[in-house]
């Protein structure tokens, strides 16, 4: 026939498909029988990887000069992509009757062809490969650390994580932690430790990081993740637990009424009434008007429902419990709903569990903060809630079933997780216990510690001097090897500036440093890197440096707790020169954060795209939904071209850091005034 040039036939299904004015259907049409037909795969396959190469060279291009109307269109369509994929709306929505209304009456654009979801998933696809190489380009020969994590989907699909957190050395007015999604994929097959680390490596390869840079890798305490964390050690990258999680474990013992001997069985009558409200209606709305009763202007409350696997579950069920109990009792009296409300005794024993638990459930939401420095808040944290346990348990005013808890609680704290910490918190290595579990901290956690000049004095949680010692004698030996790495050119620079005299210190709290390091040092430093020298006499100069600077840092006083944040402390222009060697390590130490928190809360964005409606979105396009929320910024970033990009993410505001650290700090210091 006439058409037969302009129409396709495919080998599989026989459709015709008409290729008169183009040909971008015929990939489209393929990717439909993709895992059905190795050749077919392999034709989509060669397709994408010639388009991801085209966007990767145009990543950093400049655009080139267009004319008005070709600019407003391109500009039209970036900002429909951007809507969409902020708002969590499926693809179709651009081809709905009433999107295509309010745009046609808005349009100023006069666009000539009205948009479908095709496009808008090709350019999420686009968008998606230069945000992954964006990533690629920013984490080049920098230092991060990982969380990791699994979730199942409402497809049931198992789903597998990385996020990246790490500290921009250069940066000179950083105050806050950078973070990014690594990656967001389906995990086939079994999720055994081996396996998921397996993963790991190829998702490291995908990228071509190198290892070397990983700080460390923070998990839950699953067996699996327990598995996974010795096969990332045989690789030489530091494994860590959630703290969170850690906590959250200690934390359930409170949910066991066996643990509450003489309390009535308070917690089953606490998931009782929880249980009542959640599944009557009728119930639940009474509760509410009982409130607005007493409380007009206040918004109601409702029960919340316990959870096993939330983390300080237990203390918000039993601090709601405790608001609502008057109007509990008040709407039972009236024989308006059919449950008995708490007693007296009940009553008086979660006051005093509630007590017990808030120093806890306040540590817990500290170290989830991902913007801010949290792993160096890990041992006041621990310390402060191992204080609370033993006064609660030696108190005698208090109930029976409560000081029993603290005594169950404190046992769980010192022994299956973080050890005796009152006698000794720093171990090296960490101590391995039941189940090839770890059961004490990190040395890696009280080195970030020391560096963090809010806590450098480490007091009150290390009481023994002889600690704290050990511990600067482990921070020295990490100097030491952070700085033998990236010796040139750190050596190189101080050496240059010793001999021209280009930078002048602060005379304020010099305490002569570097007045042992005069030019004949730095004569030998230069001539060590040349080659003109002994390699020993550059290592000896190098241990030299790295003790005065830690000296120097100790002999320093400790800035306020409150009004410094530690990154930029160690931006100020004085620390930058007279601790070269100790800020680059503060900034790799300090980039890891103290729980899991950025993979959870990863899950919950994911949840809120792949709603049942989406249920059957591709793997690929959930990731790269993803990547443009979370890593916008970083994709902007990395683009000479003006673009407008979908962005999710938020700076952190002074008020919000100070507010979450300042009454920990305040009772620290009172605790530490009474010790």
């Amino acid at each position: 026939p006439k058409e037969a040039g302009n129409v396709a036939i495919c080998k599989s299904c026989l459709k015709c498909l008409n290729v008169k004015k183009s040909r971008r259907g015929l990939i489209s049409h393929l990717q439909v029988h993709e895992n059905k037909n190795d050749e077919f795969k392999k034709v989509v396959q060669q397709h994408k990887e010639k388009k991801r190469n085209q966007l990767i060279n145009g990543l950093n291009a400049v655009k080139k000069p267009n004319n008005k109307n070709n600019d407003q269109t391109e500009k039209y369509f970036q900002s429909v992509v951007a809507f969409v994929v902020e708002a969590n709306l499926p693809f179709s929505i651009v081809e709905h009757k009433g999107f295509r209304q309010m745009i046609d009456t808005v349009d100023s654009f006069k666009v000539s062809k009205p948009l479908t979801r095709v496009h808008i998933r090709n350019e999420v696809e686009s968008l998606g490969c230069m945000a992954k190489e964006s990533i690629k380009a920013e984490l080049n020969e920098k230092y991060f650390a990982i969380t990791t994590d699994h979730w199942t989907s409402n497809a049931n699909d198992n789903y597998s994580c990385l996020t990246a957190h790490w500290l921009d050395e250069e940066n000179e007015d950083a105050e806050e932690l950078e973070h990014a999604v690594l990656s967001f994929v389906v995990h086939d097959g079994q999720t055994t430790g081996e396996q998921i680390g397996q993963k790991f490596i190829e998702d490291f390869e995908k990228y071509n990081l190198n290892l070397d840079y990983v700080v460390a890798v923070v998990t839950d305490t699953t067996a699996n993740m327990n598995t996974f964390g010795t096969y990332i050690m045989s690789k030489s990258v530091c494994h860590l637990y959630c703290i969170d999680y850690l906590l959250h474990l200690v934390a359930l013992k409170a949910f066991d009424d066996s643990n509450l001997p003489g309390a009535s069985n308070v917690m089953k009558r606490c998931r009782e009434i929880c249980h009542h409200f959640s599944k009557s209606t009728q119930a639940s709305k009474k509760l509410k008007e009982q409130q607005l009763i007493n409380y007009p202007t206040n918004v109601p409350k409702t029960i919340l429902q316990y959870v096993a696997t939330r983390w300080w579950s237990t203390y918000r069920m039993i601090e709601i419990i405790l608001y609502l109990h008057p109007f509990i009792t008040g709407l039972s009296s009236m024989g308006s709903i059919d449950i008995e409300p708490l007693t007296n005794d009940q009553v008086s024993v979660l006051k005093e569990m509630k007590q017990m638990l808030e120093p806890m459930d306040k540590c817990q939401k500290m170290l989830e903060g991902q913007k801010y420095v949290t792993i160096s808040l890990i041992p006041m944290s621990i310390f402060k809630i191992e204080q609370t346990f033993c006064t609660t348990a030696s108190n005698e005013l208090l109930s029976d079933a409560t000081r029993n808890l603290s005594r169950v609680m404190h046992d769980d704290l010192i022994q299956k997780r973080f050890g005796n910490t009152a006698e000794r918190m720093f171990h090296n290595p960490v101590v391995i216990g039941a189940r090839n579990r770890y059961t004490s901290l990190n040395p890696l956690h009280l080195a970030a510690t020391a560096l963090d000049p809010r806590m450098k004095n480490l007091s009150p949680f290390i009481s023994s001097e002889e600690e704290k010692e050990e511990i600067w004698a482990h921070v020295l030996s990490s100097l030491i090897t952070h700085t033998r790495k990236h010796n040139k050119d750190i050596a190189f620079t101080l050496a240059s500036n010793l001999e021209s005299n280009s930078v002048q210190l602060d005379d304020d709290n010099d305490d002569g440093f570097f007045a042992e390091i005069n030019k004949s040092n730095a004569d030998t430093m230069i001539n060590v890197l040349a080659g003109n020298d002994e390699v020993s006499t550059i290592s000896d100069n190098l241990e030299f440096v790295c003790a005065n600077e830690i000296e120097f840092y100790r002999k320093l006083q400790a800035p306020d707790a409150i009004k410094t944040k530690p990154i930029a402390w160690w931006n100020q222009k004085s620390i930058r020169v007279k601790l070269p060697h100790l800020r680059s390590l503060a900034f790799k130490l300090l980039c890891v954060p103290a729980t899991s928190a950025p993979s959870e809360r990863l899950w919950s964005l994911a949840a809120r795209i792949l709603v049942k409606s989406r249920a059957r979105l591709k793997p690929e396009i959930v990731e790269d939904l993803l990547f443009l929320k979370e890593n916008g910024r970083i994709t902007k970033k990395h683009l000479t071209t003006d673009r407008i990009l979908p962005t999710v993410y938020e700076a952190v505001t002074d008020d919000e850091e100070r507010k979450v650290i300042q009454e920990l700090i305040d009772e620290m210091k009172q605790l530490e005034s009474e010790l």
